[in-house]
């Protein structure tokens, strides 16, 4: 068998050319199998009660990994937390220092979906922050220094002002009452100056023209006609008929004929306002005829004045 010579250099080539196509083999049969990370920082590690501080949660996950949509993560629940950042591999929350003994964040939990979208889970490490006291290092030995009176930062003026303003309207109050009293009270004094027999005879005028009856407003009519003469009757008869039946008016009237007279159409008026009695128009007007005969019969007797101003 011949034997063949290799220079030193060269079999020193052919041996790193030979172990460099064995590396790059096993490293191309070799999966990436990158497993899920979480830690967990603050900026310092020592804060003051009141003092705001960024809480820093670094994740790794494996190939086709993702986070929850939305994102869950336990563990911060006792953080007064007021702000969120959320990055690439990298979460941020701002927090407040809210109490005076150490603050302990537990273990903080990362949920994300594997490449299969199975749902898991990656742990942290605990993270302790010291607290330390306004006060000094030593707040035992500090003085504190009292608490001042608030001081009134507006004029005395201004304090009235409310009650300044409760007064006017107070005081417009009572003009607008005694206002409306004194015009009610001048009506009242003209009504009752008026005699009855007058002022009934101008409320039938005024009904007339009003032409309910004629509209179809029937039961309104008498509604209005049978409160005018009640009202009439109580005046001359010394009765509070507005709010009397007609049964006990008649209870209460005398024999005199023209209140006699008169029941019939109280009966009448009475029958349409709550039935359905519908009276024709010359009902109607016979019915108005005879309140205006009642009224005539029951009058005062004229005065002479009265006398010639109706012969004239």
């Amino acid at each position: 068998m011949k034997a063949f010579y290799i220079p030193p250099l060269k079999g020193l080539f052919i041996c790193g050319l030979l172990l460099f196509s064995a590396l790059a083999a096993a490293g191309a049969t070799v999966p990436a199998n990158r497993e899920a990370s979480l830690t967990v920082a603050v900026e310092k590690d020592t804060a003051a009660v009141g003092e705001l501080l960024w809480l820093t949660l670094t994740y790794s996950l494996p190939e086709g990994g993702r986070l929850t949509d939305p994102l869950s993560i336990s563990g911060l629940e006792a953080l007064g937390i007021v702000d969120r950042v959320v990055e690439p591999q990298r979460i941020r929350f701002r927090f407040v220092v809210d109490r005076l003994q150490s603050l302990d964040i537990g273990t903080v939990r990362l949920r994300y979906r594997s490449a299969d979208g199975e749902e898991q889970q990656v742990a942290s490490e605990p993270v302790t922050i010291t607290v330390v006291s306004n006060l000094g290092e030593k707040p035992e030995e500090a003085v504190l220094r009292p608490i001042q009176d608030i001081l009134p930062t507006g004029s005395k003026g201004a304090s009235l002002l409310p009650w300044i303003v409760v007064a006017v309207l107070f005081l417009i109050a009572i003009a607008v009452w005694w206002r409306r009293r004194r015009r009610l009270s001048r009506q009242q004094d003209r009504t009752e100056a008026e005699p009855p027999y007058r002022r009934a005879e101008k409320e039938i005028d005024r009904l007339v023209k009003e032409g309910l009856f004629e509209r179809g407003e029937v039961k309104a009519f008498y509604f209005r006609f049978s409160e005018i003469v009640r009202r009439y009757v109580g005046a001359v008869r010394g009765l509070a008929a507005v709010e009397m039946t007609t049964e006990e008016i008649a209870g209460c009237l005398g024999n005199h004929p023209p209140d006699r007279l008169l029941l019939p159409l109280l009966r009448r008026a009475d029958m349409v306002k709550f039935s359905d009695l519908m009276p024709s128009p010359n009902r109607k007007d016979r019915d108005l005829s005879a309140v205006r005969d009642y009224i005539r019969d029951t009058r005062p007797a004229p005065e002479d004045g009265e006398r010639q101003e109706g012969d004239a």
